[in-house]
């Protein structure tokens, strides 16, 4: 959805999981969707799909579970070399740029090794590497997560990367993070929203959630009294809890641009 909303022309898709694929594909029918461990996709695949197309950017997020602090961070972990196979795909398109994410802890671990040879890897194939850690809450997404992003291209031209619209109590004229209570208290009320089950408190359990501090008075949605608290709306971010990569193209000349999300 954000290479959409960036003006992409999503060309396909790929992730192992069935359950990203019925997520996409209900969002996304019209884009063509490899369900496959990305070391098995053939050059063949993404070649018929491409069908000649000029590719601008594959994006994606080879899985993380080797460097992540809630793993075992074993530095033999085969995952921890997924990149290769990411690295295939960009090399395959021979995409002008590629994005790049993992989960922070990868630039210290084993004293940056794994970093290193992330950059040196995408710079023998003729790109110019940006690395930065950013902060999802710090461009307005109700989460506090902080990822690791690789930006490389062959365009020779000056990159930045964004620069942040919010802070933790909004100082210095960025905005304020958004809680969670931004985003989703707009669904308390709303039973037949899509994805969403609200949960029907008995007479109990809301007299229990009145007596924490901050508690709001209870509404009533269709019969159904709901109680409001802080941590939806005036507390922070929930905090950062996947694999995929995508290619894509922008427009030129009037063009649509077009890209490939895996």
């Amino acid at each position: 959805m954000g290479l959409a909303k960036a003006g992409f022309d999503i060309l396909l898709a790929s992730d192992v999981e069935k359950s990203a694929e019925r997520t996409f594909l209900l969002n996304r029918p019209s884009i063509p969707f490899l369900r496959s461990d990305v070391r098995r996709l053939e050059r063949r695949q993404i070649m018929e799909l491409v069908a000649g197309r000029r590719v601008h950017l594959v994006a994606g997020g080879p899985p993380c579970q080797g460097f992540t602090t809630i793993g075992d961070q074993i530095a033999g972990d085969p995952r921890n070399t997924l990149f290769d196979a990411f690295l295939r795909i960009v090399r395959w398109t021979a995409a002008d740029a590629f994005l790049m994410e993992n989960v922070s802890y990868l630039r210290s671990q084993y004293e940056g090794r794994f970093e290193e040879e992330i950059v040196n890897a995408f710079s023998r194939e003729g790109y110019q590497v940006f690395v930065e850690t950013l902060n999802a809450a710090d461009y307005g997404v109700p989460q506090i997560r902080q990822r690791v992003m690789f930006f490389g291209t062959k365009i020779k031209r000056l990159f930045h990367f964004p620069v942040a619209t919010h802070a933790e109590r909004g100082l210095n004229g960025l905005r304020p993070w958004r809680t969670v209570g931004d985003s989703i208290m707009d669904l308390v009320c709303a039973w037949d929203a899509p994805n969403h089950d609200p949960l029907r408190h008995s007479d109990r359990v809301i007299q229990r959630y009145r007596l924490r501090p901050g508690s709001t008075k209870p509404r009533f949605c269709h019969n159904v009294s709901v109680i409001g608290h802080p941590a939806l709306g005036s507390l922070r971010p929930v905090p950062q809890s996947t694999a995929g990569f995508g290619v894509g193209r922008r427009p030129h000349d009037g063009e649509q641009s077009r890209a490939t999300n895996c």
